[in-house]
């Protein structure tokens, strides 16, 4: 048991969600939804914060979308994902700091946003031009999914959005 919970601990196993894989590294999910070419959402125009938002977006003449951060997400809309698919974003955004970007997604089942157990975490460098790629792993993926970002307070411009579907 002592090594079954050294292992959880040094692999951080405790808290991958079920909706992720350790195999899904950005090398791989970059390949696969350049291999896609059936896309689900395209551009920052359907993005909006939700009601009671602390965060404040707004359009830049490049066409970005400014978001200052202030603990509320930018939500998506719905996704209509394909049978024996799963749905693969590509975000490309400039991050005051290193922090993590989080997508909280709902299902048939949940109705509810909870960080833990439907949240997928990636890091997020700090710096100009990052790409973030998220594969949620998710059956049954309903209702909007909330973008944080990034974790910490601040400014941060997304350049682009994309979401995919790549088969199971």
């Amino acid at each position: 048991p002592d090594l079954v919970l050294q292992l959880f601990v040094e692999r951080a196993l405790a808290a991958v969600s079920l909706s992720t894989s350790p195999l899904d590294t950005q090398e791989r999910l970059a390949t696969e939804f350049a291999q896609s070419s059936t896309t689900l959402l395209a551009g920052l125009d359907a993005l909006t914060l939700p009601p009671g938002s602390k965060s404040s977006l707004a359009r830049e003449p490049q066409g970005a979308l400014r978001v200052d951060y202030g603990g509320s997400a930018v939500e998506l809309p719905g996704l209509a994902v394909p049978a024996r698919s799963w749905a693969l974003l590509r975000v490309e955004l400039d991050s005051p700091l290193d922090t993590s970007l989080l997508l909280e997604f709902l299902t048939g089942r949940f109705a509810s946003y909870s960080r833990l157990a439907r949240g997928v975490q990636r890091p997020l460098a700090g710096g100009e031009g990052r790409v973030v790629y998220v594969k949620l792993r998710v059956p049954g993926l309903s209702g909007r999914i909330r973008l944080h970002p990034g974790l910490a307070a601040g400014s941060y411009r997304l350049r682009s959005l994309e979401v995919r579907a790549v088969p199971q």
